[in-house]
């Protein structure tokens, strides 16, 4: 997808390449193969075309939340998980507005927001009753996210996500959910 923003008045358009690896454009892919390519794994659902008889048929649909905050979460999620194929085209055919002051990620309002749907894709994974595989791709999506959410707010509000990032961590590796294994592991290291 191209990104858009505006500096002056003046309209500036930034491709913004989902993957970096070129191999993956202009064939189908196996998810077998391509576990990781598939779907919407970056979290932008809005650049992809989805089939409704495959959503209807894996109950994915988008979370009802107020001002439609993160919703791709947990979309993004299932559609990789439960994908068997997908076709990435490298051609450009969206656009992003990359600097809405509006958006959900810089209302400081909804710093908290990207924790409620994780909460919604955790009742749903249980629902799916899944496997270890995915339950460990739950928690390292989550803490991924939770550190590209503080790394996005201010220092106010990046100090009130960082003190309730900091609790769950430890609430999770005491549940045995995350294993810390490695200093250099900064999705759960943040304490």
């Amino acid at each position: 997808y191209d990104g858009i923003f505006f500096v002056d008045g003046q309209r500036y358009v930034m491709p913004i390449c989902k993957y970096g690896n070129a191999d993956i454009y202009g064939k189908l892919l196996d998810r077998h193969e391509n576990l990781k390519y598939l779907g919407c794994a970056s979290g932008a659902i809005w650049t992809g075309l989805y089939k409704i008889s495959f959503l209807r048929k894996n109950g994915i649909e988008l979370s009802e939340t107020p001002g439609a905050s993160y919703q791709d979460v947990s979309f993004a999620f299932l559609v990789t998980l439960l994908a068997s194929s997908a076709y990435h085209l490298k051609k450009s055919v969206y656009f992003y507005w990359l600097d809405n002051g509006d958006s959900s990620t810089n209302d400081p309002k909804k710093v908290m927001a990207i924790i409620v749907e994780y909460d919604n894709l955790y009742e749903k994974l249980s629902q799916r009753k899944a496997d270890s595989y995915i339950w460990d791709r739950y928690y390292h999506t989550k803490y991924s996210s939770y550190y590209w959410n503080i790394c996005r707010l201010g220092l106010d509000n990046s100090l009130s996500f960082a003190e309730y990032y900091h609790d769950e961590v430890l609430r999770d590796e005491k549940e045995g959910h995350i294993c810390r294994k490695t200093k250099d592991d900064i999705d759960y290291n943040i304490t």
